[in-house]
């Protein structure tokens, strides 16, 4: 189960405490055939799916976002993933925009961890404020953010 809300939190904004006491609840409603394991049969079986229900509940669905733009074009990165126009991007921003551009989509457990990983490792270089977010420059900027990251994570495509 932790898995699911590890991999949900990293493609939507969502609050993992309230999908952790869901799954607790619904779990057998996807555990279609009772195994104690969600299959990825399971997760996108159209209608019924534990990620249709999660898009339904945030009001989006699975054609909701375009193609985003790539890291290695940083400009166009931050303006497509500041979604509420803040000027300003935060970790789990980050994660989820690079999770949802490069399609890592719901199934890839072991690449969202490691793009989660390099996040990590870098982000306090980049958010030297501290204020849990990095600045449209900081982003974009020669060296900054994005180009670390896009040189980091090149195996992505």
């Amino acid at each position: 189960k932790e898995e699911v809300v590890n991999i949900f939190s990293a493609q939507l904004d969502i609050d993992a405490g309230k999908l952790r006491e869901t799954l607790s609840n619904l779990w057998a409603r996807w555990d279609m055939d009772g195994d104690g394991v969600i299959t990825v049969e399971e997760m996108l079986k159209p209608k019924k799916g534990l990620l249709d229900f999660v898009l339904n509940a945030r009001g989006l669905d699975k054609k909701s976002y375009g193609d985003p733009p790539k890291l290695n074009d940083t400009e166009s990165f931050f303006a497509f993933w500041d979604e509420d126009g803040s000027g300003e991007l935060e970790k789990e921003e980050v994660v989820r925009a690079i999770v949802k551009t490069y399609r890592l989509d719901f199934i890839d457990l072991g690449r969202v961890v490691a793009v989660r990983s390099v996040v990590d490792a870098v982000w306090d270089i980049f958010d030297q404020d501290k204020s849990g977010g990095v600045s449209r420059d900081e982003f974009t900027r020669r060296d900054g953010l994005g180009d670390s990251l896009a040189a980091q994570l090149n195996y992505l495509g």
